[in-house]
């Protein structure tokens, strides 16, 4: 397994990435790779300069096929968007993390209030909602149940 991280997003260079990983892993993609699938990124999926279709030049066997679990996570996210309450709940989510991410002395309050309220545990950090990804969604509320009583306290003792 190899996981990496780049700034350079180019599907070039992602294809370089991804030789010189399957090399150091000893892995024979032009002989054994038989599918790839991505989200819809131009640099992923784009048909002359994306990642499938250079992969595609020097591996003809290397069908792309569209990431569909993104692709239904875009469905949900849209879907849950058309829902007044649900449109507000995300956004206040998204209000609270920018509150309190955008602020060091607010930040460390709740990280106090976290420790005070719950000895032993590891911090939580608030998640931001991304407008791609329902796990983010779901993670960002997670985080503000399992918190909630810091986050009470917080609003209680700076006056908010």
């Amino acid at each position: 397994m190899a996981v990496r991280e780049t700034v350079l997003t180019t599907g070039q260079h992602l294809f370089t990435m991804f030789v010189d990983i399957c090399k150091e892993m000893n892995l024979d993609w032009k002989q054994n790779l038989v599918g790839q699938s991505y989200d819809g990124a131009a640099s992923m999926r784009g048909a002359y300069n994306g990642l499938q279709s250079i992969v595609k030049t020097h591996n003809p066997s290397a069908t792309y096929v569209w990431c569909w679990a993104h692709r239904i996570s875009l469905v949900v996210v849209d879907a849950v968007s058309s829902c007044v309450e649900a449109r507000d709940l995300f956004g206040n989510l998204e209000t609270l993390y920018d509150y309190i991410g955008s602020s060091k002395k607010r930040g460390g309050l709740y990280s106090d209030y976290q420790k005070m309220r719950y000895p032993g545990k590891s911090l939580r950090r608030l998640k931001r909602v991304s407008t791609t990804r329902w796990s983010s969604h779901a993670s960002a509320l997670q985080t503000v149940f399992d918190t909630y009583d810091a986050l009470i306290f917080f609003f209680c003792y700076t006056g908010r």
